[in-house]
């Protein structure tokens, strides 16, 4: 069923990727790395003062709710989480630039240097004091993905971290890069299989066999066997394979959709 212009959701993951980039690739380039260091500390602590100021951690009494119900409306906002709310809203792509501005950091940094013993002790080293530093912050501000918490942005730079670090120690140090190719795959075409798997879980979900919708008639007669944990895992790695076999597809034509 098509969903009406008044409730239609406004933000989303792909709105987030981009204004995160926009906002990220303008501090940098106007004011480049200790700039974006300076407001990666100001905009971390910031919002952990706006969500401490303004409301509460729960998912309906929280700032960033708040801003996006002033700003948007509860009809635009995302409606999966129970209630109004929008886990990529506005006032958490703050907080999100951090990751992107850190990713940035990282790469330059393996680019500038050879890929050595150094380099990954140094991330190995980075990564757990960020993760170690996340799990003391959590105390007071938990690490929470749906608001993108300071706590959380700084746990997840730190796992980036650890396996970034493994990945130049198995593809650049010791040279495996056939167990690699699987990922790679999908590298290739990362926005592309995205939307196709989006539009396909929106088929999934439309169709009706009997009155069960498609994806469900499909978990409960391929994977509810397994248990309800197990079987969920066995279902999302089936989709993922799926997905997978659509970008090799395209991988082989010499099919690649850039923005």
């Amino acid at each position: 069923s098509w969903v009406a212009a008044s409730d239609l959701r406004i933000l989303g993951v792909l709105q987030r990727i981009a204004l995160t980039y926009c906002l990220a690739a303008l501090l940098l380039h106007y004011a480049g790395l200790r700039a974006a260091l300076i407001y990666s500390v100001a905009v971390l602590l910031g919002y952990w003062w706006l969500l401490a100021s303004f409301g509460d951690y729960s998912l309906a009494g929280n700032v960033a709710l708040k801003v996006d119900l002033s700003l948007f409306g509860a009809s635009h906002l995302y409606k999966g989480e129970g209630i109004p709310f929008d886990p990529e809203g506005l006032l958490g792509t703050l907080p999100a630039t951090v990751n992107v501005l850190a990713g940035y950091a990282i790469m330059r940094t393996l680019r500038q240097r050879p890929s050595g013993q150094k380099t990954v002790v140094w991330f190995v080293a980075a990564g757990l004091g960020l993760i170690a530093l996340s799990l003391a912050w959590n105390v007071y501000l938990p690490i929470n993905k749906k608001i993108w918490t300071s706590s959380y942005v700084l746990c997840t730079i730190g796992i980036d971290l650890l396996a970034l670090a493994l990945l130049v120690e198995f593809i650049d140090i010791r040279g495996w890069r056939r167990p690699t190719r699987y990922f790679e795959t999908f590298g290739k075409n990362t926005l592309a299989i995205y939307l196709f798997a989006e539009i396909l879980m929106s088929v999934a979900w439309t169709v009706k066999i009997g009155d069960q919708a498609l994806f469900m008639w499909i978990y409960t007669h391929g994977f509810q066997w397994a248990g309800a944990k197990s079987g969920s895992l066995l279902m999302a790695l089936a989709f993922m394979h799926l997905c997978w076999m659509v970008a090799n597809l395209m991988d082989k034509k010499r099919i690649f959709i850039r923005l």
